[in-house]
């Protein structure tokens, strides 16, 4: 009797040994799915600010170049304002 417990105590110990190395395994490979997350995001947001300087560009063809990056940054602050709107009323329901 005593034999079969101290080897039902190894294996529940040798299951825990199992069960924290697979924990480590996804919560490594979680961490990394963030940082790829993240370097995408930063990737994202430089390529909104280079479509803005395209907006600009193209708009100080026809406007001068202070009045486009004001038109530009005005309609910025509008699509941020929209959005921040959006989401004040979603929270509210």
């Amino acid at each position: 009797m005593v034999l079969a417990l101290t080897e039902l105590i190894i294996s529940l110990i040798d299951l825990i040994k199992a069960e924290i190395e697979l924990s480590k395994r996804s919560l490594l490979r979680l961490i990394l799915a963030v940082g790829l997350v993240a370097v995408a995001v930063l990737f994202v947001m430089s390529a909104f600010a280079l479509l803005l300087v395209a907006i600009c560009m193209l708009l100080a063809l026809v406007l001068p170049a202070w009045a486009a990056v004001l038109v530009t940054a005005g309609a910025s602050f509008l699509f941020a304002g929209v959005l921040v709107w959006l989401a004040i009323l979603n929270v509210k329901r």
